[in-house]
């Protein structure tokens, strides 16, 4: 399938926003908490409001068999993905990858490697937890919308 310009801009937007945050890193060092916050907000943001954009878009665009192809890779690619995370966080060398790569990006000496790992670990539940509200709520709102009356 070939993209349209709409999905094009739509994907691009997508990139920009973490890629400039992720050019922005030296700068933000610098700056007070609360611009590191905004702008990280901003970033994440625009990212996930061009990502549902550019699925709508190409959700139009899908004939029966690719929407069945998308259903059951988003259903089981969350929890496969998820579950990924999880045992990698059992592997020592991936451990070692993300303690790493936050301290040299924190510039964090007073970080001890199980904090840093306990951190990211609670981030990743954090992530789960808000990935299974949001099925449990979109699931009630899709049959309580699918059973309404006619009118």
């Amino acid at each position: 399938m070939t993209m349209t310009s709409d999905q094009r801009v739509w994907t691009g937007l997508m990139l920009v926003f973490p890629v400039s945050f992720l050019i922005s890193l030296p700068w933000l060092k610098e700056q007070p908490q609360a611009v590191v916050h905004l702008f990280g907000g901003i970033a994440a943001t625009g990212t996930v409001v061009s990502s549902f954009i550019l699925a709508v878009l190409k959700d139009q665009n899908l004939d029966e068999w690719h929407r069945g192809a998308a259903r059951f890779s988003n259903q089981w690619g969350w929890l496969a993905g998820g579950g990924l995370v999880a045992i990698l966080q059992g592997i020592p060398a991936f451990r070692h990858l993300v303690s790493s790569t936050t301290s040299s990006i924190a510039e964090n000496a007073g970080a001890s490697d199980q904090q840093i790992l306990f951190a990211f670990l609670l981030g990743f539940m954090v992530v789960i937890l808000a990935q299974m509200l949001c099925i449990v709520l979109l699931n009630h709102g899709w049959r309580v919308w699918m059973s309404r009356e006619a009118s």
